[in-house]
């Protein structure tokens, strides 16, 4: 049954797999709170962005580990749960650790709203162009709704601009399907070369943080696997479609497959192409197997609009700001991930002091 919770209240992941994962609610909602989770509400004397700080510190995660119970299940019970020791410290600290950690938080969220808007004004100009063929015509009008010529192209059951035509993935890149070295040796793991898996690609445009890296050695093992930054990835194996673009040298598992394009202009036209036909690449990876998967030749093969190279050039210099932007914002907003994360213990612990107006 749907439960009001508050502005300020925090949800705590009680058991399973996620177990002591935290959430601040920015906002009152209608939700219905699952079993696996506490929803806490603070008393007057705690504010809950603190609570909620102090649960994701190291302090807070020991407080809570500390009082486990299950073993191949760990969780709490809330009579457990009501026993953890919060620092009573005065409102004012309580508020000025808040306002220092979530004025960084704040700043992410900003970043991370402003790259969903950046990225939806380049699928529109995509779509304008490429969709709608209302690409910019010699005199800087759209093409077709001022007369641009249209063939019927058999292939696609559908007109498209004259001079344009179809063609293979494999002809706009080489494509590359990735691998896993052998968890085996300790050698190639926990370097600095990012190892995409599908986790890795939800809500990352661009992959900035990865659960695993490779070392040096852990990339020469498989060095024709090494994809240069700008490469599109696809995943293709189980969850299918999702579209991300390496930010620097990377390498990935075998479950997705990229593209390096010959031409780097033709990279954020790729990126969309891609993302508009995730459900074909769904209908694709089906195949009658209860386990989705498109493989390697398969991919390369996927037939695609190739434009006249004016107009892939164009694009790509009317998107290139946008992507720029958006790369930008998301390398600021690890760093001021990383930032928080080293300063978070400090606060709490009170190694670090704030300031507290008039004091």
């Amino acid at each position: 049954m749907p439960t009001e919770l508050e502005e300020g209240d925090v949800l705590l992941v009680s058991e399973g797999a996620t177990f002591g994962q935290v959430l601040y609610l920015r906002r009152k909602i209608q939700a219905a709170v699952g079993q696996r989770l506490f929803a806490l509400r603070c008393s007057d004397s705690y504010l809950g962005r603190y609570l909620y700080y102090y649960l994701k510190s190291r302090i807070g995660q020991s407080e809570l580990n500390s009082r486990t119970t299950g073993t191949s299940v760990l969780g709490i019970r809330q009579s457990e749960l009501t026993k953890i020791r919060v620092p009573n410290i005065q409102k004012e600290v309580q508020r000025g650790i808040s306002d220092v950690l979530g004025s960084i938080d704040d700043k992410i969220l900003l970043n991370c709203e402003m790259n969903k808007t950046l990225e939806r004004m380049g699928q529109l100009i995509f779509k304008h162009w490429f969709i709608d063929f209302e690409f910019p015509n010699d005199e800087g009008k759209p093409y077709k709704s001022l007369g641009g010529e249209m063939v019927y192209n058999e292939e696609l059951g559908k007109e498209i601009p004259k001079g344009w035509d179809v063609r293979p993935l494999n002809e706009f890149g080489e494509v590359i399907c990735g691998k896993t070295p052998p968890k085996s040796d300790k050698r190639f793991f926990g370097g600095s070369v990012p190892f995409i898996r599908i986790p890795d690609m939800h809500n990352q445009l661009f992959v900035i943080d990865t659960e695993d890296s490779l070392t040096e050695d852990g990339k020469k093992y498989q060095d024709s696997k090494t994809l240069p930054m700008g490469s599109v990835c696809v995943s293709c194996i189980a969850t299918i479609g999702l579209v991300s673009i390496t930010s620097e040298e990377s390498q990935t598992n075998q479950q997705i497959n990229s593209i390096v394009p010959f031409d780097e202009r033709s990279r954020y036209y790729l990126f969309f192409q891609m993302k508009s036909m995730k459900r074909d690449l769904e209908d694709m990876g089906s195949g009658g197997s209860t386990t989705l998967n498109i493989n390697t030749n398969s991919f390369s093969n996927i037939r695609i609009i190739c434009p006249k190279q004016g107009s892939m050039k164009e694009f790509h210099e009317t998107v290139k700001a946008l992507f720029g932007r958006l790369l930008n914002n998301s390398i600021e907003s690890r760093s001021l991930s990383q930032i928080r994360d080293s300063v978070l213990p400090k606060l709490m612990s009170g190694k670090v002091r704030v300031s507290i107006e008039g004091r």
